[in-house]
C-alpha cells in the first residue's frame, strides 16, 4: 500500500509541474519556445518561415535578410548556390558548406545555410555584417536588431519637446533610425525613431531599472512584446 501511495503522490506532482510548464506567463518550456524576432532599422522583418537557431547562430530567410539590407539576391537550384550583391559587395554562399565567398575571398562560417520546408536560411550575422550593418542579440527577448546605416544622417544629441535628452541618429534635425531618449525620471526609451515619433520595435526601461520591449506607431505604443517586468 505504501507504495502505491508514493506512486501516486509521484504522479501528482509530475502532472502539476507540466501544468505550470505549460500556463500562459509559466517558466521553463513556454518561455523557451518564444519565436525570435528580427528587426532591421526598427521594422519587424517579414518572413513566410521562422527563425532557426543552430550551434548558437540564428538563421533566417536569405530573401527577406538581403533585401532588407537593400541587396539583390538570386538562387540556383542546381549547384544550391546562394548569391547577394549590393554596390560593389557580391556574397556567394552553398547550402551545407561551411564557408563562404565575400568579394572573392573565402571566409569561413560558423554555420551553414539550409532549407527549412522548402525555403533557404542563412546565417544573421554573417550576411548582414558584411553588407556593412551592425548586429546586436538581445537574449532575454529572443530579439535580434540589426542596424544598417541606410537610414542615418547624422547623429546628434538634442532636447526633445517633453524635456528628455535624445542621443542617436537624426535626420533634419529630428530623431530618425535609431536612437535613445532620457527622461528627467530616469525613465529611458531605445530603439527605432520615424520623424522625431517612436516608431518601431524598442526597450523602454522604467526609473526602477526594469524593461520591457514594445511597439510603437507613430509615437504610440502598439503591444508589449515582453511580459510585464518584476519589480527589483
Amino acid at each position: 500500500m505504501a507504495y502505491k501511495t508514493r506512486g501516486l503522490f509521484s504522479v501528482f506532482l509530475l502532472s502539476t509541474l507540466l501544468l505550470l510548464i505549460c500556463l500562459p506567463g509559466g517558466n521553463g518550456l513556454a518561455e523557451a519556445a518564444s519565436p525570435i524576432r528580427v528587426t532591421v532599422d526598427g521594422r519587424e522583418l517579414a518572413m513566410d518561415v521562422p527563425p532557426t537557431v543552430r550551434n548558437g547562430r540564428t538563421l533566417v530567410p536569405m530573401r527577406a535578410i538581403f533585401e532588407a539590407l537593400g541587396a539583390r539576391v538570386s538562387w540556383e537550384a542546381q549547384t544550391k548556390k546562394i548569391t547577394g550583391t549590393r554596390g560593389t559587395t557580391v556574397i556567394t554562399l552553398y547550402i551545407g558548406r561551411t564557408s563562404a565567398i565575400v568579394n572573392g575571398r573565402t571566409v569561413p562560417l560558423d554555420v551553414p545555410p539550409l532549407i527549412i520546408n522548402g525555403r533557404t536560411l542563412v546565417p544573421t550575422r554573417f550576411i548582414a555584417e558584411n553588407l556593412g550593418a551592425q548586429v546586436v542579440w538581445d537574449s532575454n527577448n529572443r530579439l535580434v536588431t540589426i542596424r544598417s546605416g541606410t537610414a542615418q544622417t547624422n547623429q546628434g544629441t538634442i532636447t526633445l519637446p517633453d524635456g528628455s535628452r535624445y542621443t542617436g541618429e537624426l535626420r533634419n534635425g529630428l530623431p530618425h533610425g535609431f536612437g535613445t531618449n532620457v527622461a528627467a525620471n530616469g525613465e529611458s526609451y531605445s530603439g527605432a525613431w520615424e520623424n522625431g515619433l517612436r516608431h518601431g520595435i524598442g526597450v523602454l526601461t522604467f526609473p526602477d531599472k526594469t524593461a520591457r520591449t514594445g511597439v510603437w506607431d507613430r509615437g504610440v505604443l502598439a503591444q508589449w512584446l515582453s511580459p510585464p517586468p518584476v519589480p527589483r
